[in-house]
This record gives structure tokens, sequence and C-alpha cells, in this order.
């Protein structure tokens, strides 16, 4: 999820006022962004060369301020990514699966050829 919608989210289920506060470096070409929410101390802040960057690292840095101070937990935001190994295991799997399912399939036509012997020697 974007952290930036998840902040607005969190935002207006909590009732906190914010407000985006610019302003442009011409000697860098960079825009900073402070991040102010009504009632914490904390102003998360962002710098980027378009302000759309700024905003989402100024929200960003307020999250992450909400996660270290425990108001918010972490698997809220970023949930859990899977990791190398349990992608490598899965792709084995898909690739796997054909091959599985025509053994499966061969060893049942033998056990069915087997009864049909079976079957017509007893006769």
């Amino acid at each position: 999820m974007d952290v930036k919608l998840f902040f607005h989210r969190w935002a207006d289920k909590n009732k906190k006022t914010w407000q985006y506060d610019f302003k442009y470096i011409e000697h860098t070409k960079r825009h900073m962004c402070q991040l102010v929410v009504n009632g914490y101390p904390f102003k998360g802040s962002g710098d980027a060369v378009s302000k759309k960057d700024a905003k989402i690292m100024a929200a960003t840095e307020f999250v992450n301020y909400l996660i270290g101070q425990n108001i918010i937990a972490e698997k809220e935001v970023y949930p859990a990514v899977p990791s190398t190994l349990d992608i490598f295991l899965n792709t084995i799997k898909l690739f796997l699966r054909p091959f599985l399912l025509i053994s499966w399939y061969i060893e049942e036509l033998e056990d069915l050829g087997d009864k049909d012997t079976r079957t017509t020697l007893k006769l």
C-alpha cells in the first residue's frame, strides 16, 4: 500500500489534521516538505526534485515515527514480503506440478491395468 495513502486514511480515521509545508531550494533545485500533524511533536520531512516525491518521503518518515512510537503496527503499513527461498520453492512446485500429475496418472493407469489382468486371470 502507498504510505502516503495509508497516512491519510490513518489521520482521517483518528480525526487528525495535517498540513504539508513546502520550501523550494533554488541552488539545489529541490523541494523541501514538512508534514505537520496536530497533537504530535514530530514533523516528517522529505526533500526531492518533485513536490510529489517530497510529500511521499515526509509521509513515510511520519508513519515510521508512528511505528517507532508503537502507535501503529509495522505490519499494517508494510505487509510481509515472501522471502527469496519461498519464491524459489513456489516456482519449483509450479514447474514440477505437471510432471507430478503425469506420474500420478501413469501409476493410476498401471493400477487399473493390474486390476484388469487379475480379473481376467481369475475368470
